[in-house]
């Protein structure tokens, strides 16, 4: 998708400018999502902060509307804009009902608000007629294989970790240039010529940091999650947060640097991020006494099914009964599990409506 973007630029982008706009679609998901915000990115280049929002909101006036967001939220607000004038009612609903309006939940939203209910009603027409993931179904064509970036093998003495040389990009100098630097008299070619150079040097640098954190945070893992690996365990809890204070780097560092890379263990592949599970606290006295995702679900899902038909548990109740069995975890997070698991809404799972 990077040259459909390139594509759409009207205009030659000065050195600084492109360096920028090539990191945004380095950073861009398969969503079509730049999580890194402005700041991040202009620190990450050393440059300006208010270029970075100017090339950033260059990108977002591209095609398919929606692309370069940081959130749901502005992802949506951005289509708002383009598509109906900017829409004041809808922006706001977006930004502080998005979860309400999904639940239906008209009348209070109205409330809140001081409108009316057709008010809520109509713009959530128009939301439901956005696409959340601007870049989804974009650039299919032979299917992807998955290649690892990290590789944890076990071996007699213990584990070993391997970057995987085939993941991994490679820069250099093409020999015609290497020939020119050496053989021009023209000034102009030679100041260009050292200042690609220069800015190789630079990439190399990067990427060498970037393979750097890349081991740091897989050794991390390895230390937490070694069991789980060898599929003699679930998932431990492991926080991003913990992965960073362990190595001493910024936490959206570790989110970055595990974006889209996937680690080949003798149980599997997997993505990265998805061995990163929240923890929950199960005493306030005993920070180590904490359980993952994994077993949160599962205590969800025994919950659903031991409920009362005729009057299922709400995401209130479940996060009530978990609570009282000393996990501390917030509603909408129990709504966001429950949701992962498949199981539907009260109102669905209510005896006589299906589901």
């Amino acid at each position: 998708m990077a040259d459909h973007f390139r594509w759409q630029l009207k205009e030659k982008l000065s050195p600084k400018d492109a360096r920028i706009f090539d990191y945004l679609l380095a950073l861009m998901d398969d969503r079509g999502y730049v999580l890194a915000n402005d700041g991040e990115i202009a620190q990450a280049l050393q440059a300006p902060l208010p270029d970075v929002s100017r090339i950033r909101r260059k990108l977002q006036r591209m095609d398919p509307a929606g692309v370069g967001a940081g959130s749901l939220q502005e992802c949506l607000c951005i289509q708002i804009d383009r598509f109906h004038q900017g829409n004041p009612l809808c922006k706001l609903l977006i930004c502080q009902e998005l979860e309400s309006l999904a639940a239906g939940n008209y009348g209070k939203i109205a409330l809140r608000h001081k409108i009316s209910k057709e008010e809520v009603r109509a713009c959530a027409q128009i939301i439901r007629q956005l696409n959340p993931i601007p870049l989804n179904g974009r650039g299919a064509g032979q299917p992807a294989y998955i290649i690892p970036d990290i590789i944890f093998g076990k071996t007699e003495t213990g584990w070993e970790i391997r970057l995987n040389a085939g993941s991994a990009p490679t820069v250099g100098i093409r020999p015609e240039y290497s020939r020119l630097m050496k053989t021009t008299t023209d000034a102009e070619t030679l100041q260009y010529c050292e200042q690609k150079k220069n800015e190789l040097i630079f990439l190399k640098k990067c990427l060498e940091q970037r393979k750097s954190t890349l081991l740091k945070i897989s050794q991390c893992i390895l230390n937490r999650q070694s069991d789980f690996c060898l599929g003699k365990s679930p998932l431990k809890p492991m926080r991003l947060s913990d992965a960073a204070a362990e190595i001493g780097i910024h936490e959206s560092t570790v989110s970055r640097a595990i974006q889209n890379k996937y680690l080949q263990t003798p149980a599997g592949v997997y993505r990265m991020k998805d061995l990163f599970t929240q923890a929950f606290s199960r005493g306030e006295e005993d920070a180590s006494d904490s359980v993952g995702e994994d077993l949160v679900k599962d205590m969800i899902a025994e919950l659903v099914r031991g409920e009362d038909k005729k009057a299922p548990l709400s995401d209130a109740n479940l996060t009530a009964l978990l609570q009282e069995q000393g996990i501390q975890i917030a509603r909408r997070t129990v709504a966001k599990y429950r949701e992962a698991l498949g199981i539907r809404s009260t109102r669905v799972r209510k005896e006589g409506k299906g589901g």
